[in-house]
């Protein structure tokens, strides 16, 4: 873990460590993706928040084999069509960014259970949120929600999922 710290970037002897599986980075000077990133093909969970993160790499779709990734408190604004990679992927925190919509292919991914996208600016959630049958819990609090209403939003999945059955 490396956390609180003036770090800009990462040091490219990372993509040594092949048999890392976990990355936390925190309280950084991050703004760019770190290039070495897209080489750590083992990592299984990243975490990069509260850092000045602005966008995430393409190449985080060489890593294959993440089921956790936690992004938030960044200045994030938007996904890449690369994450589509991520099949394993059960996890996904990108609180607190400054994301504006979900990419149509972002509701294919098979194995999504929990997701918190809250405090972004999403104004929409595709009915196809109803394709995400593991999907087991959301988190959209702080975003300004128009489909469906925060106050439906707000009462959690099955509520989301209600709504959009019965459109």
């Amino acid at each position: 873990s490396l956390s609180d710290c003036p770090l800009t970037g990462l040091p490219d002897w990372l993509s040594n460590l092949h048999q890392l599986t976990e990355l936390g980075i925190a309280e950084t000077q991050i703004n760019d993706w770190p290039p070495v990133l897209d080489r750590l093909a083992n990592l299984t969970s990243l975490a990069i928040y509260s850092s000045n993160l602005s966008r995430i790499s393409e190449g985080i779709g060489n890593l294959r084999d993440l089921e956790e990734i936690w992004l938030f408190s960044n200045k994030i604004t938007r996904l890449p069509s690369a994450m589509r990679n991520l099949t394993r992927l059960i996890k996904l925190s990108i609180g607190s960014n400054q994301i504006s919509q979900l990419p149509g292919w972002f509701y294919e991914l098979p194995a999504r259970e929990t997701l918190s996208i809250f405090f972004n600016q999403i104004k929409w959630i595709s009915p196809s949120i109803l394709k995400m049958e593991r999907l087991t819990k959301v988190d959209f609090d702080g975003n300004p929600l128009e489909d469906p209403p925060i106050e439906v939003a707000a009462n959690g999945l099955e509520a989301i999922r209600d709504y959009f059955r019965q459109q």
